[in-house]
């Protein structure tokens, strides 16, 4: 069977996922599944909250866009060259073949420019620009498997 990397990442968070093969589960199937093998968070990018933060209360704040979109970017690339390298080690110590990276447009783009000098040549790489960060891992395997990405899990049928 093919051994698979799932990497699932916005600008906030990075989840990595390995597809296993199980005997038989509890919901009477067997076959592959995928399970987290571990995330990253991007520290240097505050979590998005609801409400206004108190320091711009009653007043209009007027910042430099271009300077704000600049640092932006800046983190994201940052963020995602730590992605790279959270995925050379998992590499490294597991015999993954595929590697299926999906992301936020924005940030698939900064992981597209580096991965191939991350990844082992012998790996193929797959791609899906749209978040999926917030799916857990039954729910990202069936998304994946509907988009043919991934193998789906094998009925099991009694006779």
């Amino acid at each position: 069977m093919r051994s698979y990397l799932v990497t699932v990442v916005n600008g906030v968070h990075a989840r990595f996922f390995t597809l296993a093969a199980a005997e038989l589960s509890d919901d009477g199937q067997s076959g592959p599944h995928l399970t987290e093998h571990s995330s990253l968070n991007n520290a240097e990018k505050p979590i998005a909250t609801k409400g206004t933060p108190n320091n711009l209360i009653g007043r209009k704040h007027h910042g430099n866009r271009h300077e704000k979109t600049t640092q932006s970017t800046e983190i994201n690339r940052r963020f995602a060259n730590k992605v790279l390298q959270h995925i050379s080690t998992i590499t490294q110590t597991s015999a993954s073949s595929h590697l299926i990276l999906v992301a936020e447009p924005h940030i698939l783009g900064n992981l597209r420019e580096s991965v191939a000098s991350h990844v082992p040549s012998t790996m193929s790489v797959n791609e899906l620009a749209k978040d999926l960060c917030r799916l857990n891992a039954h729910e990202l395997h069936k998304y994946l498997t509907s988009k043919q990405m991934l193998p789906g899990p094998k009925r099991v049928i009694n006779r």
